[in-house]
Order: structure tokens, then C-alpha cells, then sequence
């Protein structure tokens, strides 16, 4: 399987729900940011099992049997607005679009305080070459060599 971006941004959760940390592009103090040359093409389905840039010492996202340790699981891939003309853009509609499905994901687990909100972005030029897809999905880290999942989310 394959992914059709690669600028991440790992969000935090707290309170009722996850919530996002910082959403400024490209890397801030409170936002974790990572690029990477060889990004696969096609999304992720929800369920799927991974790790991840910036969460492991991958340089894209690697399938992962859900039955063993790994950084993050799908909850799925949506489609982004076309017309987005900036990063910041991609980045805000992204969050817009995962912040539903992460949230119910988040809501279904018993322990979900230690999970984190997790979207996997299309870099500009991949966006503007049609690659309009966000990959949403909950972490067990937001640091990188963080903790990790280590079964399946409900």
C-alpha cells in the first residue's frame, strides 16, 4: 500500500477530544513537520497500520501488521478542496477534514488519553500535480521514537 503525500504534522490530543498543537507550516516549536523525496501514491484505508516520518526513522510511510508495535493507524483518506494556492491552505483544509473522523475514531477507544491526532498532508507541488487526498489517523506519539500502538484501535 501507498500514501499520496508527505508533509506531516502530528497534533495533540487533551480535554474531551484530540486537538490540534499548531498548524503553522512548515515547522514551528509546536508543530512536528516531515518531507520526504519517496512518498507512495495511493492512501491509506482506514484500519491500516504504520509508522511514520517523523515518528520513526522512516523516510515514508511503512505498513505495519497492527499486531505489533507501530507509530499510527489509518481512520482514513479524504479528499481535499481543489483551489488550495498555499501550504498553509492545504494544511488548514486538511484539518478540517480530518477533524470529524478523528474524533469519532478517538470516541470509540477505551483508553484514548494516550492518543494523538495524526494527518498525513500532500506537499504543495504534490497538491497543484492532483494529489488531493489527507490521510487522517491516531498516534500513540507525537514525538518522534515516541511511544507506539501495539494492537488494533476499535
Amino acid at each position: 500500500m501507498v500514501i499520496a503525500a508527505i508533509v506531516v504534522v502530528v497534533l495533540v490530543e487533551g480535554g474531551g477530544g484530540p486537538k490540534r498543537r499548531a498548524a503553522a507550516p512548515p515547522v514551528t516549536a509546536r508543530a512536528r513537520v516531515s518531507a520526504s523525496p519517496s512518498v507512495a501514491r495511493d492512501p491509506l484505508a482506514a484500519g491500516v497500520c504504520f509508522d511514520a516520518p517523523g515518528l520513526s526513522g522512516v523516510s515514508r510511510i511503512t505498513v505495519r501488521s497492527c499486531r505489533v508495535a507501530h507509530d499510527a493507524e489509518s481512520v482514513g483518506h479524504f479528499p481535499l478542496p481543489a483551489g488550495l494556492s498555499t501550504i498553509g491552505k492545504v494544511y488548514a483544509a486538511g484539518e478540517r477534514v480530518c477533524e470529524k473522523p478523528i474524533n469519532s475514531a478517538y470516541a470509540r477507544q477505551h483508553r484514548a488519553s494516550g492518543l494523538f491526532p495524526y494527518r498525513h498532508y500532500p506537499t504543495l507541488a504534490e497538491y497543484r500535480s492532483g494529489q488531493h487526498q489527507v490521510l487522517c489517523a491516531l498516534a500513540a506519539s507525537d514525538a518522534p521514537h515516541g511511544a507506539k500502538l501495539d494492537a488494533p484501535l476499535r
